[in-house]
């Protein structure tokens, strides 16, 4: 039977609904405000929290229901809410649906209606997980149940390392930024892409994305008391769009904020802006602090108009698909030197990755594409590699 956590700071209440619950077949954890309810959750494993569905008040003392839901949507994406409220209000309510909860129901609350809904969602979260079981057994990521790719993924985010990639600016022989390129010691999940389905999978895409920014703070950390890192080479920094529903992002004491000014987040449309809360209120923030913004893969089919006016990037990355082998396909030269015009007169910096040889480098510079990314330069590394520009190639 279903696991519920129940929130509520009323005792009799909280006493009442647990004891229909459990007479019901339920198991049931009863906390008396958000930030109990967070800690028990943490208890019971971050991103696995053994509840099937919380029940939470809106208004709680201390951390209340909405504030509570936003941190859990930061491990947890799928677990079912309902909320309970004696005060409704229309902005909760709407923030409540934007946020996935699966019920939201007025003081005195029926407790049978509460039980049918609780099934309900305990039904329709199970489902979910069969749905990822299913998606990990046609997927090349470990198979197994859900607890044996915990393991593996733990594993993948104790051993995480990041790698950087220098992009250069050709023309005046020196390198411009660099590329975090994010890396692990576990076999099963040592490609990226492998490791963010993992994370998606779990529930823990937001620990993730937080654990990497970490690791990149402290590379950028250790390079600069070791004097191998220019102060004024900026590094680009990859963000899938479900890292922009993180608040700490924003905030001054995030891991990146402190170097804001020579950060670049490079944001990848894996997974559609559409889910993105308050898109335009999170970049106005970042740009505050500093950050810039690039679209990745440009030429892949993914950043569409749309993308472009909502995110108005400072850079633009030409995906490889267009680089391989530009110097002997016309059509290609002609895409890139229109792209590559268009971003200038909008005062965005074209990139061109996937450079590989001396002959897409030079045909990239006689389309007037300086700022250049790829194995012609230097392979990703832990250490910030400078190319040898007295060496051309």
């Amino acid at each position: 039977m279903a696991r519920i956590l129940l929130v509520e700071d009323d005792q009799l209440t909280a006493e009442s609904q647990s004891h229909v619950l459990r007479h019901e077949g339920f198991t049931v954890d009863v906390a008396p405000d958000g930030a109990c309810a967070l800690n028990m959750m943490q208890k019971r494993g971050i991103g696995q929290s053994g509840y099937d569905v919380i029940v939470s008040d809106i208004h709680l003392p201390h951390t209340d229901g909405m504030t509570f839901l936003q941190k859990v949507r930061t491990f947890n994406q799928d677990i079912p809410f309902i909320f309970t409220t004696g005060a409704p209000c229309l902005e909760t309510a709407i923030m409540g649906i934007n946020h996935g909860i699966a019920g939201y129901m007025i003081k005195p609350v029926d407790n049978q209606e509460l039980v049918s809904k609780i099934r309900e969602a305990s039904q329709l979260h199970a489902l979910a997980r069969l749905q990822q079981q299913a998606l990990l057994a046609s997927s090349g990521l470990p198979s197994g149940n859900l607890e044996s790719l915990t393991d593996t993924f733990e594993s993948a985010l104790g051993s995480l390392w990041v790698a950087f990639q220098p992009i250069v600016s050709w023309r005046k022989q020196k390198v411009y930024a660099y590329e975090a390129l994010v890396r692990n010691n576990e076999p099963a999940l040592a490609r990226p892409p492998e490791l963010l389905s993992a994370a998606s999978r779990l529930g823990r895409q937001i620990e993730l994305g937080r654990t990497i920014r970490g690791a990149i703070a402290e590379a950028i950390r250790s390079a600069q008391r070791a004097g191998t890192l220019e102060e004024d080479t900026l590094i680009f920094v990859n963000l899938d769009p479900i890292d922009l529903n993180d608040p700490e992002l924003c905030q001054f004491q995030s891991p990146l904020s402190p170097i804001a000014e020579r950060v670049v987040f490079e944001i990848t449309e894996r997974d559609s802006l559409q889910n993105v809360n308050d898109l335009q209120g999170v970049l106005t923030n970042l740009r505050q602090l500093g950050f810039r913004v690039a679209i990745d893969d440009l030429g892949q089919g993914h950043a569409g108009l749309n993308t472009f006016v909502r995110l108005k990037p400072d850079f633009v990355k030409l995906d490889m698909s267009l680089i391989r082998g530009i110097s002997e396909h016309v059509l290609r030269q002609q895409v890139v030197r229109s792209m590559v015009s268009l971003c200038r007169s909008l005062e965005i910096l074209p990139i061109a990755e996937g450079v590989e040889t001396v002959a897409e480098r030079d045909t990239l510079l006689s389309l007037s594409a300086d700022l250049l990314q790829g194995y012609l330069f230097a392979r990703p590394s832990q250490a910030f590699v400078v190319p040898h520009f007295a060496h051309r190639w």
